[in-house]
């Protein structure tokens, strides 16, 4: 699939939906009066009555992007989604301008323990997202498909050895990128090794993406597996960061020796939104991107 100017005007018309409907459309509904509280489940800013806006939102966004790019809406329509989350995870309050606001241990574990279970909420949205396209290609297919060709997996796709070697290395693989790229202050600490302040957004935003596109990109090409197996990885990713490195007796060290400002991982910086946003739209770009690789060299 050349990358045409009219294919490169059906993304951009997949992303634009997204942007609109969940983006700016649902945005009034999950801001926070002050800008600095993150947007999550964990902090309790999510109402109910946003999540059932977003979920639908979700399900219409898959389905109307996947008739917008016409007749590739299975290859393209899984942006929409993801693009929508990105808007919020741009605007969204860092964790460290929220724990300067709630600075007591015991809120802050809660606080955690509750975060660590988020990704996964934002990783069924965009699952939601991928039931509209279905839904949109069950009432018209397209002949040779991206699902269809989901229907005839290779022998080894039904490994189980395979799915967990795909995910564990899209998991190693993003992980450690993420450690390097999204790196910002750090100074040494006797007990914790280092410690490291709060990434801005943007280097958030190129961190996330680039790491995951690159774990997409590597585990297509000597793997052949396709771009969900680096997906599920955004929300593990977030979720074994939290586990690991944001357990009662590490919050209580920084809180006692460090400013709020300081984490004992640059993940556990990293809202749960911004990896499950961020990372999707990384590993989209990172397994087409290693298709027009491979067609590439094939005929290079």
């Amino acid at each position: 699939m050349e990358l045409t100017w009219p294919l490169r005007f059906r993304i951009a018309a997949a992303i634009a939906v997204g942007i609109l409907l969940i983006g700016l459309l649902l945005w009034p509904m999950v801001k926070t009066p002050t800008g600095y509280e993150p947007i999550s489940l964990a902090a309790g800013n999510v109402s109910f009555s946003s999540i059932a806006s977003l979920v639908a939102l979700a399900f219409i966004s898959g389905f109307i992007s996947y008739f917008v790019c016409w007749p590739y809406g299975t290859q393209i329509a899984p942006l929409a989604v993801p693009a929508g989350l990105t808007v919020w995870a741009f605007r969204t309050g860092s964790l460290s301008e929220f724990y300067q606001q709630n600075p007591d241990i015991q809120e802050l574990t809660t606080i955690y323990g509750t975060l660590k279970w988020e990704p996964f909420f934002w990783l069924f949205i965009i699952a939601v997202g991928f039931a509209g396209i279905r839904a949109a290609y069950s009432v018209a297919p397209v002949k040779n498909s991206f699902l269809e060709s989901k229907k005839r997996p290779k022998s080894n796709q039904n490994n189980y050895l395979f799915a967990v070697s795909a995910l564990f290395a899209s998991i190693l693989i993003s992980q450690f990128c993420i450690m390097f790229l999204a790196r910002d202050i750090s100074f040494a600490d006797a007990q914790l090794g280092s410690v490291i302040s709060q990434p801005n957004v943007g280097q958030i935003s190129l961190a996330v993406t680039v790491s995951f596109g690159l774990a997409a990109f590597l585990i297509k090409k000597f793997l052949d597996a396709g771009y969900t197996w680096a997906i599920l990885s955004t929300a593990f990713v977030s979720f074994a960061a939290i586990s690991l490195y944001a357990k009662e007796d590490v919050l209580k060290y920084l809180n006692q020796h460090w400013p709020a400002v300081y984490f004992s991982n640059v993940s556990v910086a990293i809202l749960p939104l911004q990896m499950v946003a961020f990372g999707t739209l990384g590993t989209i770009g990172g397994y087409w991107l290693a298709i027009k690789y491979s067609s590439w060299r094939k005929h290079a």
